[in-house]
């Protein structure tokens, strides 16, 4: 998704990148290298998930800001964050949680709103 949204919107410079429900941070450290400039923060509500994020970021060689906290209480001011983002982690949430989670973004972005979603066809499940 990081290198999707560099090629999507060129002209994006952002400051600071948050990745909320980061666990490890697979997803958190593609951020920091299509937008290196940027300041990129990973949060989760999991301590170990969070240290060991932290430690695989810096053996790899990557900036990444890792902290603990909760996506219905972002610790950021509003219009301070430039792309909020967030992957596979809604589930796991009961439904007034999500809708926190969903209305935070629009009140922390700097730039406005955008909201990409990838959510997957399911057809070939079947109940």
């Amino acid at each position: 998704m990081a290198n999707f949204t560099r090629l999507k919107w060129p002209d994006l410079e952002p400051s600071l990148i948050v990745d909320v429900g980061c666990t490890i941070g697979h997803n958190t450290l593609p951020w920091k290298r299509a937008f290196p400039n940027a300041e990129v923060h990973g949060l989760d509500a999991a301590a170990p998930c969070l240290q060991y994020g932290h430690a695989r970021a810096e053996a790899l060689g990557v900036e990444i800001h890792f902290r603990q906290a909760l996506c219905d209480a972002l610790p950021y001011e509003d219009d301070s964050v430039d792309v909020v983002f967030s992957s596979m982690f809604l589930h796991e949430l009961p439904t007034a949680l999500i809708t926190a989670f969903l209305l935070k973004p629009i009140v922390c972005s700097s730039r406005g709103f955008s909201s990409i979603w990838n959510c997957p066809l399911m057809t070939r499940l079947t109940l």
